[in-house]
Parts: structure tokens; sequence; C-alpha cells
């Protein structure tokens, strides 16, 4: 079994010098994972922080060393699969869609260095939600936040499947590759 060193949530608290492309390519492995998943007709139901593994490694290119990412999603305790075979299409969406809030809440925490919801009580949480009040987003990395935007829509239905999320980081990051 491969041994891998520390949580998203870990890493994050202790690893604040890494660049931003470091960073997208952390979020876009996480979306290829869950492609998988959703591929293989399995909802994950509890990404978060804590059930995302990291090993980071040192690569040498071109006389200077790098820092690589390798992703693992874990805790499939909570799952649901063959979630595509249930003939109830709109509840298999919403189980999909709930994965989709989820992976924007995480992408907003990974790129912001910050929760999501740090200026309110746990308890006004959900409230905010229901009232599709969402965090201010920053207005220099346009696709990406326009992405989190989409993923963490009220309404489960209009969030963009993963396989669209995965795509659109791939052309995210390309074009984003200036940015630090």
């Amino acid at each position: 079994m491969e041994l891998i060193k520390t949580s998203l949530r870990n890493m994050l608290e202790t690893n604040r010098k890494a660049s931003y492309i470091f960073f997208i390519d952390i979020i876009y492995q996480i979306a290829k994972r869950m492609c998988y998943l959703h591929d293989m007709h399995i909802a994950h139901c509890d990404l978060k922080l804590d059930n995302i593994l990291v090993n980071i490694e040192e690569k040498k290119v071109v006389n200077k060393f790098i820092e690589h990412a390798i992703v693992k999603v874990i805790n499939f305790g909570i799952s649901k699969i063959e979630v595509s075979s249930n003939p109830k299409t709109i509840e298999n969406n919403h189980i999909y869609g709930t994965n989709v809030f989820s992976f924007a809440m995480v992408y907003f925490k990974i790129l912001f260095k910050r929760d999501p919801f740090d200026d309110c009580r746990r308890d006004e949480i959900l409230e905010r939600i229901e009232r599709d009040e969402r965090p201010k987003l920053p207005s220099n990395c346009d696709e990406l936040t326009k992405l989190i935007k989409e993923c963490w829509n009220l309404n489960p239905l209009h969030r963009p499947k993963f396989a669209k999320n995965y795509e659109r980081l791939i052309i995210a990051s390309s074009t984003t590759n200036s940015i630090k």
C-alpha cells in the first residue's frame, strides 16, 4: 500500500509558499479523480480537505527543483455506487451535484487560503447557502472564479458535471500560467 504523507488540509496549513500553478494542478487532479469516479457511476458524497491526500515530490527540471503533488481521494464510507443505473435521474444528478458543490468549497479553500464561510458561525452556513449567498470572489482570475460560481449554484441540476469542470480547468490553467 502506498504511503501518502499528508492530507490536503495539513498541506494547506503548512505549505503556503507553493506557486499558483502548483495549486491549480491539485485542483485539476481532484477534478480528474472525481470525473473518473462519476464515470464509474460512483458518487463520493464526502469530498472535503481531509479526504484528499497529497504526496509532494521534488523533481529536477533544467537544473532547478520543482514541487509536484500527487493527489488521492479517500474515504468512500458513505459513497453511493451504481448511481447512474438508478432510474431516478433527477436524484442522480442531485447526488453528483452535491459532489460538485463540495468541490467548489474545496476549490475555494485551495485558491484563496481560507474557508468559504469563515465570516459566519457554523449554524449560519446552511441558511446562507439556502439564501444563495456565497463568499466574494476576486476578479483577477475570471475563468476560475466563474467555474466556482457555477459549481456552487443553488440548484444541483445547474451545476456543471465533473467532466466539464475537468475540461475547463485544463483550458483555464493553460491561459493563466503567468499568474503567480
